[in-house]
């Protein structure tokens, strides 16, 4: 699947689906944000997000995991105004 067939999907099963993004490799994320959504943070901030906190959480929850958990699944992170799971 296409990553914006991908993105598309994601935001087709909720409407409080506020952004989705996808890492194809190497590069920068590709978004999708979901219009007219109350209380989102700016763009550039979720940019941020998916270049440097997102990747990091992953990485040591991902190490983490492979120590004696069976690995990892997910991570779900709950700010004040949103949720975010990463896959």
């Amino acid at each position: 699947m296409r990553a914006e067939a991908l993105l598309d999907a994601i935001l087709e099963l909720s409407p409080a689906i506020r952004y989705a993004a996808i890492h194809p490799g190497a590069g920068e994320p590709i978004f999708r944000p979901r219009q007219g959504v109350a209380e989102a943070s700016s763009a550039d901030s979720d940019r941020w997000e998916e270049l440097i906190v997102n990747p990091v959480l992953l990485e040591l929850a991902r190490r983490r995991g492979e120590i004696d958990c069976g690995g990892l699944e997910h991570i779900l992170v709950r700010y004040h105004h949103f949720t975010q799971v990463l896959f």
